[in-house]
């Protein structure tokens, strides 16, 4: 069954309000928490507490204004009232109507919106060590974190959990860059050296490691991993004045709009999703596409970004499925897809439940195209082999392009230093380095944050040998640098392999 276009709409709505939700950082619980409640049907505008629905209405205006920065006035008071909730404390809140948006109205204060500053009344504080980190960074200190010798850089990603097996890799891949700029004599003088920390793929885990690099510290951060930690770290970068370079994933929130702290390297969901439909519609002929989703800021962007991409071809999915993140039951996903018939699934998923759905994929129908996004696929790869052969999935690198400069320096330095075999996720660990390594170089010897910043914003059409439709640029205002870059590949025999004929996956 499709959900109602109610809940559909407020699943929309919290996306894209995931910058200023995480603004109000860190009282606030993780994105994830603010789409994992279910709503239930709405129910007419009435007060426990008395008192006119009009007034009410207009209390809800104006903090839909403040945290969102818009208001949803065609959905019923109840349904906006529970998206403000959600997205504030972290789920919906009980008792009458004026006391719940007097709760919320206290918890607010005085935030200026999406555009302002937020402050917000303080329901939680990192404890210990983590609490008093954040007194440790002196913001004007344009050059923390830099010595006559060395450079330090800071990383955090999933480095144990479900999401370990893309976290791992992608500072394996960086890793390796950095210490082959090492063995070349550094930067300008100066070795790099990387301080590694493990969010374990959750909110906590971010602010705890984000706390961690002010008290260690760093110069800059890089080699970033999955969506749900980046919601956290984003609206921090400015705050702290902490240059952010490189996620490991697509999240529109990171560069829409621009921080002046944090550069992308890597394309959008937006625009991954935007090649899936145009590939499923017009070269495939598929035009049920249902679309399934994890809750959590992952999720929200895969979802958002799908359902975007449809509206501009005039459609909507067939069915929206969303499941609780890290879950490893997907008999009710399957289900649920069944009842709908698609001929093709786009997955917004990650962690176990990926490589269950593929493998399960007959389940859902013979002739069912699974598509995927770039991040799961080391996933895939590794649990699913061979059953998910004829997967196709959009990547944002060329990783299939063996031939490339890059790829071949890549490959040798992952097994000289890592001693690893050449993956996705570690081979654009390896070219988020690259860039940061060629904005501290054009930075200089007399290396400070500023002109740090001020370098990546020079980067104009830099060609990091990915090919020659693949060139890297940032501006002032654009901080995704290969911002609209999409290639193709499929699993064939366990293996990822570049797409060299559409016709074997046309509907039959």
């Amino acid at each position: 069954m499709k959900k109602s276009s109610e809940t559909n709409h407020l699943f929309r709505l919290v996306s894209a309000s995931v910058v200023l939700q995480l603004l109000l950082s860190p009282i606030m619980p993780a994105v994830q928490m603010a789409v994992a409640k279910p709503i239930k049907q709405a129910a007419p505008a009435t007060s426990n507490d008395g008192g006119a629905s009009e007034n009410l209405d207009s209390s809800v205006t104006r903090l839909e204004s403040k945290v969102f920065g818009k208001s949803s006035s065609t959905l019923s008071l109840k349904v906006r009232l529970e998206a403000l909730e959600s997205s504030v404390f972290g789920s919906v809140q009980s008792g009458g109507l004026m006391t719940r948006i007097k709760a919320l109205s206290d918890a607010v204060g005085s935030a200026k919106g999406p555009q302002g500053d937020a402050q917000v009344k303080q329901k939680e504080q990192p404890s210990g060590d983590v609490q008093s980190a954040s007194s440790n960074l002196v913001p004007d200190d344009q050059s923390c974190g830099v010595t006559d010798k060395e450079i330090v850089l800071g990383s955090c990603s999933a480095l144990s959990g479900q999401m370990s097996y893309r976290g791992l890799e992608v500072v394996k891949g960086g890793q390796a860059y950095f210490s082959y700029i090492n063995d070349q004599g550094g930067i300008n003088g100066r070795k790099i050296r990387l301080v590694s920390g493990d969010d374990r793929y959750t909110a906590d885990g971010a602010d705890q490691c984000f706390y961690s690099f002010l008290k260690g510290k760093v110069f800059l951060a890089t080699l970033f991993n999955s969506t749900v930690p980046a919601a956290r770290y984003v609206p921090k970068a400015d705050v702290a004045r902490l240059p952010m370079v490189g996620f490991s994933t697509g999240a529109d929130f990171i560069v829409t709009p621009a921080h002046k702290y944090v550069f992308q390297v890597r394309a959008s969901y937006g625009d991954e999703a935007a090649a899936q439909v145009d590939v499923l519609l017009n070269k495939l002929h598929r035009n049920r596409i249902a679309l399934v989703y994890q809750n959590d800021a992952y999720g929200a962007a895969c979802q958002s970004a799908v359902v975007h991409a449809l509206q501009t071809h005039s459609q909507s999915p067939c069915v929206e499925v969303s499941y609780p993140r890290l879950t490893t039951d997907v008999g009710p996903i399957i289900a649920k897809l069944k009842e709908v018939k698609p001929d093709a699934v786009i997955m917004g998923a990650s962690a176990s439940a990926l490589p269950l759905l593929v493998r399960r994929r007959d389940e859902i129908g013979t002739d069912v195209q699974i598509v995927g996004f770039s991040p799961g696929t080391d996933l895939v790869v590794k649990e699913a082999g061979k059953a998910a052969d004829g997967m196709l999935i959009s990547q944002v690198l060329p990783y299939t392009n063996k031939d490339l400069a890059t790829y071949k320096l890549f490959s040798s330095l992952i097994q000289k230093y890592a001693h690893a075999e050449p993956t996705d996720s570690s081979f654009e660990g390896f070219v988020i380095a690259m860039v940061v390594v060629d904005a501290l170089k054009r930075a200089g010897r007399n290396l400070n944050r500023e002109r740090l910043l001020k370098s990546l914003e020079s980067m104009n059409n830099v060609d990091f040998g990915l090919g020659p439709n693949a060139r890297l640029s940032f501006s002032h205002d654009q901080h995704a640098g290969l911002k609209g870059i999409v290639f193709w590949s499929t699993i064939d025999d366990g293996k990822v392999v570049p797409v060299s004929n559409w016709a074997k996956f046309v509907k039959h």
